[in-house]
Formats: structure tokens, C-alpha cells, sequence
């Protein structure tokens, strides 16, 4: 059954309904009126408990993590073309990355809305994450 809010409020002043289904069904409604976010941007945190250390870096964005990777992949390319000594492998792992679409991963990340990318907990101490947001 389709509840629009005010009908839900009506329901709950005539005691058709109780409070908790009506905040329910009022959660439930938010959800399809509200779009998700659309997330830009990765931020990196690790905290270390045990020595009091923590490196949080500020959130980078996607379109600068996009040219600083292909910036990469191009220096990585003039050094295999220029290098005399370039083994099959580091050829194999070139094609590869020549071949990766980063600009479709970010834009696929993007459409995702905030999630916590990677979350690894090692003890008690140690609390590693990888946010997009």
C-alpha cells in the first residue's frame, strides 16, 4: 500500500496506526523522494591507537586521481619505449594498464554515492580506510 505523507499523518492522529509504523513508512518514503548523493572524491585514514598515530589525507578527487594515474601510465610508457632493459612482464603490465578505462571506474564510483571502499581492522590498534565520499 502507497502512503503519501500526509495520509500517514492523518492514519496516526485517527490511531489506524501506531507512531513506529508511521516513522517507518515515512523512512521508507524518504528514501524514493531523496536521490542519493553523488560521491567526487576518495579520503584515506589510518589510525594507529597503540602509538597515538593517525594520517588522515584530505579527499582527493576523482578527476585529479584520474590525471595522476594516466600521468603515470604516460611516464611509464616513455621510460619502457626509452629503457634498454624492459623485460616481457613490465611490456605485459603496460598493455594492461594502456587498456584500463580509469575515467569509466571513477565515474562508475561516482554513481555509487559515499560507501566505504576498503575497511581493514587489524586488532584492537589499527583501523585502515578508504572512503569515497
Amino acid at each position: 500500500m502507497k502512503y503519501d505523507i500526509g495520509e500517514i499523518l492523518k492514519e496516526l492522529n485517527e490511531g489506524k496506526i501506531g507512531s513506529e509504523k508511521a516513522v517507518n513508512l515515512i523512512k521508507e518514503k524518504e528514501k524514493n523522494i531523496f536521490k542519493k548523493r553523488k560521491a567526487s572524491k576518495i579520503k584515506i585514514t589510518v589510525i594507529e591507537k597503540s602509538s597515538n598515530t593517525s594520517i588522515k589525507l584530505p579527499g582527493i578527487h576523482f578527476s585529479f586521481l584520474n590525471l595522476l594515474a594516466n600521468t603515470g601510465i604516460s611516464i611509464t610508457k616513455f621510460i619502457a619505449r626509452r629503457g634498454k632493459e624492459v623485460d616481457e612482464d613490465f611490456k605485459m603490465i603496460i598493455d594492461v594498464l594502456e587498456e584500463i578505462e580509469l575515467k569509466i571506474i571513477f565515474n562508475e564510483l561516482r554513481n555509487c554515492g559515499p560507501f566505504d571502499f576498503v575497511h581493514v581492522q587489524e586488532g584492537k590498534d589499527t583501523d585502515i580506510r578508504i572512503r569515497v565520499l
